[in-house]
């Protein structure tokens, strides 16, 4: 890379050797850069505490206080509102600043949610938990994705990413499932207190990661540069494709997603516990589906084929789970996990690799802000039909419409050529 060089010297300065290469073979594993495997620890530990923490506050929501889907539309939206509205500015931020630090502050922002969660009274106080969750994963992704790109060679950013998927659906895993047990032994309030003391040791992790920055210039933040990071989204072939499969498919994934709880409650006749056993079965497929992207090698051009069957593969998940019985329910979820794996990875690969490093940031902000964005239209939707809403039937037509965005997706994939390296 041409600022290699540069980012060594920086590395160098710290109080870690890490061992990035700077020419040469390519490390046998990604976890051997040793800086990489800091951030890999941090994303698992905190993941624990995230996964743990939003389960338990969506489980609370539909069964402690009897929320409507009207209410859970809304505690949808207390998440992905900021983090629409902020994860752009931050990408910008990112690019001309440092990764680490970001990163460090987003999970600030995790503890303060965890700490409002723990004092919450009504679907009102869960509500400001979500919107401070959103904040702080519109400060993390970014931060974490410039990380992963100035700490990994371009030839293994795809099994980095997949690694990073592997400790976070690990992590949502472990998390899910102690905190299901937590939740029927001693409440909601027991799983906020464990998440809250494994948020603290993310943070530990992440101040042991090396303070590298992007080389090259640094000119001030300016509003239009929202504009660039978005035309490079739009006007790069790659980009624009895989935004447009994964837009479509997250606006009919977010339906689900906020009426899941109604579903497991009404439908399946499970109790609060369910909530997060069934994202726990989510984790395990997410997890087999993240160990095969990790091992994945030489998949440089072909993201896009793995974004569309990711997606096809979700959707397949989603109309399983949609079939009423407990055993179909807990099936689709790992269907639909093992699809996850197969979108996010790939794509943040992608963006590492054709955006430029000057634009990492800002690109990875721009996905994430226009995907969430069409949460947000679901959100609102379901928010404006109110009782109209029937929750079986609602699922199901997402499940149709995520299948048939991945194999549309997958057929455009295909005969597309991938766009050359912006190094």
């Amino acid at each position: 890379m041409e600022d290699r060089t540069t980012r060594q010297g920086v590395v160098e300065e710290t109080l870690l050797e890490p061992t990035i290469p700077s020419a040469g073979a390519l490390p046998p594993h990604v976890l051997t850069i040793r800086p990489f495997l800091w951030v890999v620890l941090g994303v698992g530990v905190g993941g624990f505490a995230f996964w743990g923490f939003l389960a338990a506050v969506f489980a609370q929501a539909a069964y402690a206080y009897d929320a409507s889907s009207a209410q859970m539309a809304v505690l949808g939206l207390s998440i992905s509102a900021p983090y629409a509205l902020f994860i752009p500015f931050q990408g910008m931020v990112v690019d001309r600043w440092s990764p680490k630090w970001m990163n460090l502050w987003g999970y600030l922002a995790l503890v303060a949610a965890v700490g409002a969660a723990l004092v919450a009274d009504s679907v009102l106080w869960l509500d400001a938990s979500s919107f401070l969750v959103g904040i702080a994963f519109a400060t993390i992704e970014p931060a974490r994705s410039s990380l992963v790109g100035l700490l990994v060679p371009e030839g293994q950013l795809v099994q980095a990413n997949g690694t990073i998927s592997a400790a976070f659906q690990t992590s949502l895993m472990v998390g899910t499932l102690g905190g299901g047990f937590l939740t029927e032994a001693a409440g909601a309030r027991a799983v906020y207190a464990v998440a809250l003391g494994a948020s603290v040791l993310a943070i530990a992790f992440n101040l042991i990661v090396p303070d590298v920055r992007q080389g090259g210039e640094r000119p001030a933040i300016r509003l239009r540069d929202l504009a660039e990071g978005l035309r490079t989204s739009v006007r790069q072939p790659d980009l624009r494709l895989d935004l447009t499969i994964t837009c479509l498919a997250w606006l009919a994934v977010t339906t689900f997603f906020v009426l899941e709880p109604i579903f497991i409650k009404e439908t399946l006749g499970r109790g609060e516990s369910a909530v997060s056993f069934l994202w726990f079965v989510h984790g395990a497929g997410a997890f087999v589906g993240a160990v095969v992207v990790s091992r994945i090698r030489g998949a440089a051009g072909r993201e896009l084929t793995y974004v569309a069957c990711g997606v096809a593969a979700a959707g397949a998940g989603l109309l399983l789970f949609s079939v009423g019985s407990s055993a179909a329910a807990f099936a689709g979820e790992a269907l639909m996990g093992g699809g996850f794996s197969f979108i996010f990875a790939p794509t943040l690969a992608l963006i590492q690799r054709v955006a430029g490093e000057e634009q990492r940031g800002r690109v990875t902000s721009i996905f994430g802000s226009l995907q969430e964005t069409m949460g947000i239209v679901s959100a609102l939707a379901i928010l404006a039909l109110g009782s109209i809403v029937v929750v079986r039937p609602t699922i199901v037509g997402a499940g149709c419409v995520v299948l048939a965005v991945g194999l549309l997706g997958l057929r455009a994939a295909r005969r597309h050529v991938a766009a050359p390296t912006h190094r």
